[in-house]
């Protein structure tokens, strides 16, 4: 499987420079699940059936990132996965600040809010 999609991983970037595709199939779920279960009326039994997306552009070993690209109507992330050709490291993260600057994502989450909350006042995670 890996050397099938190291091959289609070279064939993609013969014709292009950079693939921009969405970070995770669905936007983020409650935090006590897992993963998602289902997604367009198709079951997903493990973690890494739902996060198949990713592992497709990361396992052939080409750099791939994740850059914040808007919010969802409830006001959730949502990001973009950009991939190059095996080495073409810096070519990636020279496109990504463009886009990063293009996108302008505002207002930023509220991470320093994050990092004050009691822990205890958390919803339990997947296992708790």
């Amino acid at each position: 499987e890996e050397q099938r999609l190291r091959r289609e991983w070279s064939r993609l970037f013969s014709s292009v420079d950079i693939a921009l595709t969405p970070t995770s199939q669905v936007p983020p779920f409650p935090v006590g699940d897992e993963w998602v279960t289902r997604i367009d009326g198709v079951d997903l039994d493990t973690y890494t059936e739902w996060m198949r997306s990713c592992s497709r552009l990361t396992v052939p070993g080409g750099p791939s990132l994740s850059l914040p690209a808007g919010f969802t109507d409830d006001g959730l992330p949502v990001g973009i996965q950009l991939s190059a050709a095996r080495g073409a490291d810096l070519r990636l993260l020279g496109f990504a600040r463009i886009a990063e600057e293009v996108l302008g994502v505002w207002p930023r989450p509220p991470i320093e809010a994050l990092a004050r909350m009691e822990p205890t006042t958390l919803p339990p995670g997947p296992g708790d």
